[in-house]
């Protein structure tokens, strides 16, 4: 019998396989310590299939999880041709 993988990005903390949470906190952290009037744009640039979604999937989460009062954070994710 074959075992399959599934290839969906995660979307919370407890499917992190690879120990991408602390990154994904510290980001979260930075984020939230931004003081940023204008907006910021950062990116999260990788090889297809490297988590980039997981990622965000679990800053999103971590800064669902954090009460303090933070602006409106818009995260997606968007293909850029190289």
């Amino acid at each position: 019998m074959s075992t399959y993988l599934n290839d969906a990005p995660i979307t919370s903390l407890r499917g992190d396989l690879f120990g991408v949470t602390p990154f994904a906190r510290a980001l979260a952290r930075r984020i939230q310590e931004m003081q940023a009037p204008k907006g910021v744009v950062l990116a999260i640039d990788c090889s297809w299939g490297s988590g980039k979604t997981s990622v965000i999937n679990l800053i999103k989460e971590q800064l669902e999880r954090e009460e303090r009062e933070t602006d409106k954070v818009a995260l997606s994710v968007i293909l850029c041709a190289r």
